[in-house]
């Protein structure tokens, strides 16, 4: 497809595109018993998150989890170093924003 045509859908059909407003998704921030990310720290992670409901993932049911800041969700234990490596991963975890965040404020 050619860019110009590319270009030329995008015009016509971006503003047909549904939007939500914020107060429509999950509250988060500190304000809600989030944590902030701290500075200084690279691959940092949360404590575990125990869940009310347990989440079914893969025919099996987790009970707790960990948000780490490289963008993953994992199940079984924290992960706190970025890995370059291929999905999936011999852990069950879920990669909504999978990236090498670097939080130390430097460069």
């Amino acid at each position: 497809m050619s860019p110009i045509l590319v270009t030329l859908l995008v015009t016509i059909f971006a503003p047909c595109v549904p939007s939500i407003s914020l107060d429509q998704l999950f509250p988060y921030g500190l304000q809600f018993g989030d944590s902030p990310l701290l500075p200084g720290r690279e691959d940092a992670t949360s404590t575990e998150v125990h869940l009310k409901v347990p989440l079914k993932y893969f025919q099996r049911d987790y009970l707790s989890l960990f948000v780490n800041e490289n963008g993953l969700v994992s199940f079984s234990t924290e992960i706190s170093t970025f890995y370059n490596v291929q999905f999936p991963m011999e852990y069950p975890i879920i990669a909504p924003f999978y990236a090498d965040i670097d939080t130390r404020g430097v460069g």
